[in-house]
């Protein structure tokens, strides 16, 4: 049974006068508990595909449907977000930056204090944009190639980031006790049970990624993305992560992983090459 299928994919981003096709016409489909890769060269579509798939970002044509639900609104009525140069200009770490909540300076019990999303009427195609965000924090995992931790929270805060912004205040300290034991037992998995109270800036890259994979499965996603998560990583380091993400999958985590790799990417499952913006 597919967990994620997408059909006709186009994307397309301005660029002053240039409109350049990014993707064109994807059509794919991502069983339950597989371990998907998604490879190409430089320029081909990769991490497009990736956010689109898990609703970060918007196509111009074609449709995902996540658990046979649609992801975005028809084509008629689809709003498509302005200024985004993925792959060919600004980088995405700087937009995923902008779209996230401004926590600077702020504790962890700041930011339990934010509400918790409310549940759409998913029956209404108006109603899709704010189903797309609440799946993006209760359904899927990030895993981004440059950590993304907020420096001023130490590592246990930045794993219990998901449920804090994801439960209200009184959901919060409801359930704050099973939410941190869930959060030190992530942090054991990967093992750093003896690094909860260290800041980002204090860890290896390989143990800031260790986070950002515990911090991705807090919220125990159905699905988990992964965009070049051993990129910035040597060779050594690099391996510990993928084979940390061929554990989660072999205990029946479905897994979506966008990698320049291409031995790394012979692993997996499945091996979707891009060319051009089209699965070859």
């Amino acid at each position: 049974m597919s967990i994620l299928r997408c059909e006709n994919i186009h994307k397309s981003y301005s660029l002053g006068r240039t409109e350049l096709h990014v993707l064109r016409g994807i059509d794919l489909t991502i069983p339950r508990g597989q371990f998907v890769s998604i490879i190409g060269n430089s320029g081909s579509g990769k991490s497009t595909l990736l956010h689109v798939l898990s609703g970060l970002d918007v196509p111009q044509r074609g449709q995902v449907h996540f658990e046979n639900q649609p992801l975005f609104e028809p084509e008629a009525i689809r709003k498509i977000p302005r200024g985004r140069n993925c792959d060919a200009g600004e980088p995405f770490s700087r937009r995923w930056q902008e779209k996230s909540p401004d926590l600077s300076g702020r504790s962890a019990q700041d930011v339990a204090r934010r509400p918790g999303p409310r549940s759409p009427s998913i029956g209404n195609t108006q109603t899709l944009e704010p189903r797309r965000n609440q799946l993006l924090n209760e359904a899927f995992g990030f895993v981004f190639q440059f950590y993304h931790l907020l420096p001023e929270f130490d590592v246990l805060e930045n794993v219990l980031l998901p449920a804090m912004v994801g439960h209200s205040m009184a959901g919060w300290l409801a359930q704050r006790a099973k939410i941190e034991h869930r959060a030190r037992a992530l942090l054991q998995r990967v093992g750093l049970q003896d690094r909860l109270d260290h800041r980002p800036n204090e860890l290896s890259g390989g143990e800031r990624q260790r986070v950002a994979i515990a911090r991705a499965l807090m919220n125990e996603p159905r699905v988990l993305f992964a965009d070049e998560p051993t990129g910035n990583l040597d060779a050594r380091t690099g391996r510990e992560i993928f084979d940390l993400l061929k554990d989660l999958n072999g205990a029946g985590q479905t897994i979506v992983i966008v990698t320049h790799d291409r031995d790394l990417a012979a692993e997996t499952d499945v091996v979707v090459q891009l060319v051009d913006g089209r699965v070859k």
